[in-house]
């Protein structure tokens, strides 16, 4: 889109300062007449010049200095985004490892939720834990869980952008 612009700015402005330079054409006319007597010449031939310049300088030349800002605005548009879309990539791809580690504190948590929950079970077996050790346990691997579930997402998540940032597309 700014390549685009930066096009038409430029071709406006060309166009306006054009407009600065006079007009010039060159007119040549012949003429033959038979048959009309005396009044009238027989032959005759006219040459001449046209000349056409409009004065309006200052209002052209000002058109021509919006035509210029709007082709630095495009330029510096294209070069915000070139040098945003490194930035862009590098702050994606730093998402994508913290959704990475994230996601390995989660599923570790998984496994010692998992182990506790199998403890408890055996020690409720043994009558040396009540039910509501039990229970706590089991909560404790259901949060877990959820956890690990939330950061999964997020790394999905992280990880099309990370893709979208880059031009990868599924």
């Amino acid at each position: 889109m700014t390549r685009i612009g930066q096009q038409q700015a430029l071709a406006g402005r060309r166009a306006k300062r054009w407009l600065m330079v006079p007009t010039v054409a060159a007119v040549a006319q012949f003429e033959a007449n038979y048959g009309m007597g005396t009044i009238m010449p027989k032959t005759a031939f006219f040459v001449g010049a046209v000349l056409e310049w409009e004065f309006e300088w200052g209002k052209r030349w000002r058109e021509a200095d919006v035509l210029t800002a709007q082709l630095n605005q495009a330029r510096l548009l294209e070069r915000q985004a070139k040098a945003g879309i490194p930035l862009e990539v590098k702050k994606y791809f730093l998402d994508l490892q913290v959704a990475r580690a994230s996601l390995k504190v989660a599923r570790a948590a998984v496994k010692a939720a998992a182990e506790s929950h199998r403890i408890q079970v055996k020690r409720y077996e043994l009558k040396a834990a009540s039910t509501t050790d039990v229970l706590d346990a089991q909560m404790d691997l259901t949060k877990a869980k959820a956890t690990y579930s939330t950061a999964l997402y997020h790394y999905y998540i992280a990880e099309a952008a990370l893709q979208r940032a880059m031009g990868e597309g599924r």
